[in-house]
């Protein structure tokens, strides 16, 4: 069976017997809690990226970098062309959520900020912040290059005393790492809600480009990302698409992800946030054609 299959089974589950419950942005969903793991093999390159309908990775991996930087001015993505935070950065939504004094686009210390300057105090996305709060990413990097069979190689970016500080709390908020006696990276990714149709494929590809970015600054190899959700739904406006995506057949094999020479390694000594999009190679492709689905902020 393809491992894309996993997910079709996943959102095909969801819609034959998901709870319906309402949600924070009054859509209603179609839930399941905790429905079990999903494992995806990075080995020989393989890469997990939806082919029932195109992802895509650039974005992903801009999204990814910008978290790894610590960065929380979503207009940094947005010259990109990165607009996954616009609707959860606006002025109407930060004002919603009581945050009048961040200028729009304003992240909060949610994601970035969590992975480099835990404990820090936020004030908005304008101030610098180095050398303040814990650095996880770099605690990570650090275990896996000298202390590989350590099992506290964590990152929780849950940190309580700051959720009502930002824009929108993590979903996908824990990573574990495990490093295999042979120096295979094994990534757990944990997230208390996934919006399996429309971002479940961007979170497991943004997990996996994690896996080998992290492999390679700790002179590691990319094995395998485990990916475990907690409330698992559909929204009941992305269902004709959803059933769309899983009418479709998974029969094609997911694509291959090469790093390029001189890409940040262990070797060269190049840290994990000069990574650039265009140190990978994307090989054999092939997605579907798209599928659009609602955004629901």
């Amino acid at each position: 069976m393809q491992e894309e299959q996993q997910i079709l089974d996943r959102m095909r589950d969801i819609l034959d017997n998901g709870d319906k419950r309402g949600d924070r942005t009054g859509t209603g969903t179609l839930s399941l809690f905790s429905p079990g793991d999903l494992s995806f093999s990075l080995k020989d390159e393989s890469f997990p990226l939806l082919t029932t309908r195109p992802m895509p990775l650039k974005l992903i991996f801009e999204e990814l970098i910008w978290f790894l930087r610590g960065q929380t001015d979503v207009s940094i993505l947005r010259e990109k062309k990165v607009h996954v935070w616009d609707a959860n950065t606006s002025r109407e939504f930060l004002d919603g959520r009581g945050l009048q004094h961040y200028p729009e686009w304003d992240l909060g210390p949610s994601y970035s900020f969590q992975f480099r300057h835990f404990g820090a105090e936020y004030k908005d996305c304008k101030q610098s912040y180095v050398g303040q709060g814990f650095d996880q990413l770099k605690y990570v990097i650090e275990l896996l290059k000298h202390n590989p069979e350590s099992r506290r190689i964590m990152i929780n970016l849950w940190n309580a005393s700051d959720l009502d500080k930002m824009s929108l709390v993590p979903c996908g908020f824990c990573y574990q790492f495990y490093v295999t006696s042979a120096g295979g990276l094994i990534t757990k990714v944990t997230q208390r809600s996934s919006d399996i149709a429309l971002a479940g494929g961007w979170n497991i590809a943004s997990a996996s480009l994690f896996t080998v970015m992290l492999a390679s600054v700790s002179g590691l190899r990319p094995e395998k990302v485990i990916w475990s959700t907690g409330d698992t739904h559909i929204y009941l406006n992305q269902i004709d698409g959803a059933r769309e995506q899983c009418s479709r057949k998974c029969d094609r094999p997911f694509p291959k992800l090469v790093l390029k020479e001189g890409a940040p390694s262990l070797a060269n000594g190049r840290d994990i946030t000069e990574f650039e999009f265009s140190d990978f190679e994307l090989l054999d492709y092939t997605p579907q054609k798209r599928i659009k689905f609602a955004m629901n902020a």
